[in-house]
């Protein structure tokens, strides 16, 4: 009976972000919109270089680079690194590993030699982009909704998920990360909330917007 009982209770705690994480990365693959491969072009190239070579240089990209006049490329000891930040590809290592090792029966060739073979343009380095950032958004709402169910109730902790990995048309998304970060602060009504808030930088996962408590 006891185990039972563990059991029921782990999946009570277990299946609700799953849900979460399931629900978002299946929305973010319907709404390919939210994904701009232009910011972190060379996200996947990273990816195969610390699998294969174990470091962050893109050498081996090199044509692939000169054909966009080294967009997003920067130089650090005759080395070609990525300009943006790694931090987000390398979140990605695990899932790509596992797809990798798909890759031969797939496509007959491994990730790396796909990506020196064709353009990050293509089709498939695009569905790379698409499935490695749904999944982190997922995750990343899975994470919001188990930190929002520590003070609120359920349609709150959803609401402080969805805002928090959730692209509004700007101005307005401020306006909706600022109303879940306040639920999730003092778990209070939204009733004129939205009026109360002063614009001052935040950081979330899946962009930046200007929210603060005045």
């Amino acid at each position: 009976m006891h185990t039972i009982a563990n059991l029921r209770s782990l999946t009570s705690r277990v299946m609700p972000p799953l849900l979460v994480a399931a629900l978002f990365f299946t929305l973010y693959q319907f709404l390919p919109d939210h994904i701009r491969p232009s910011d972190a072009v060379w996200a996947p190239h990273v990816v195969a270089s610390v699998m294969y070579d174990g470091d962050l240089y893109l050498d081996e990209y090199q044509s692939w680079m000169s054909e966009s006049g080294y967009f997003a490329i920067q130089t650090l000891d005759g080395h070609l690194l990525s300009f943006f930040p790694v931090a987000g590809p390398l979140l990605t290592v695990p899932s790509m590993v596992v797809l990798d090792a798909f890759m031969p029966a797939l496509r007959d060739t491994t990730l790396q030699t796909y990506l020196i073979e064709h353009s990050p343009n293509d089709p498939v380095v695009y569905r790379l982009h698409l499935y490695n950032a749904s999944l982190i958004m997922a995750v990343s709402a899975a994470i919001m909704y188990l930190i929002g169910r520590t003070y609120l109730r359920m349609p709150y902790a959803l609401l402080l998920a969805a805002a928090s990995v959730a692209e509004a048309p700007r101005p307005r998304d401020d306006h909706l990360l600022a109303a879940a970060h306040h639920l999730l602060v003092a778990g209070r009504p939204l009733d004129g909330l939205l009026d109360a808030w002063d614009p001052v930088r935040t950081v979330r996962p899946g962009a930046s917007c200007s929210a603060g408590w005045r």
